[in-house]
């Protein structure tokens, strides 16, 4: 006679009713002043909600409204497609947010759902995308080592992620 009340996407408002018994894959999320349980239909749904709680300045409720409006598949693509614009579709998300789910997922994306979840099946991992990881996690921001990598890449498209690094961090250097 214990009642818990648990938050689910809000695209579950057809498919449940009340009465009926459902078995829930549970998320907790503990707080200083709450604690709040998630709930989702499917155990994809939870691993998309704790990639999503992963990234900086997303909660559980901006994560829960993600896939209120985007099922998996769509947060997938979106972000591996980097499709800012349906992203910030959801209510509370905008454009840093954007970015950064797209910038902290998107390798994350491509290691769980390699070819699954993509428009594009036949794209291939260029050594950009290994660049961009490894500046932008030793900290240079993002706009400035995509530029600077992009103009390098069309100039010379045969080189490996190793010299496009090393090429980039002397262009660096030099501003």
């Amino acid at each position: 006679d214990v009642g818990y009340a648990v938050l689910v996407p809000a695209s579950y408002r057809g498919k449940m009713r009340i009465g009926q018994e459902y078995a829930l894959h549970i998320e907790t999320v503990v707080r200083e002043d709450h604690i709040a349980l998630f709930g989702f239909l499917t155990p994809e749904e939870k691993v998309w909600f704790g990639l999503l709680c992963d990234v900086q300045g997303v909660g559980g409720k901006l994560a829960l409204a993600a896939l209120s409006l985007l099922s998996c598949d769509a947060l997938a693509h979106a972000i591996k497609n980097k499709e800012y614009a349906t992203l910030k579709q959801v209510t509370g998300l905008g454009g840093r947010i954007a970015e950064r789910l797209v910038s902290e997922l998107y390798d994350k994306v491509w290691k769980r759902f390699p070819g699954e979840h993509n428009v594009r099946e036949t794209d291939e991992r260029t050594p950009i995308q290994d660049v961009y990881s490894a500046l932008e996690g030793l900290g240079y921001k993002q706009q400035e080592v995509r530029s600077r990598c992009e103009a390098l890449y069309k100039t010379n498209p045969s080189m490996s992620s190793e010299q496009l690094i090393y090429a980039v961090l002397q262009e660096l250097g030099r501003s």
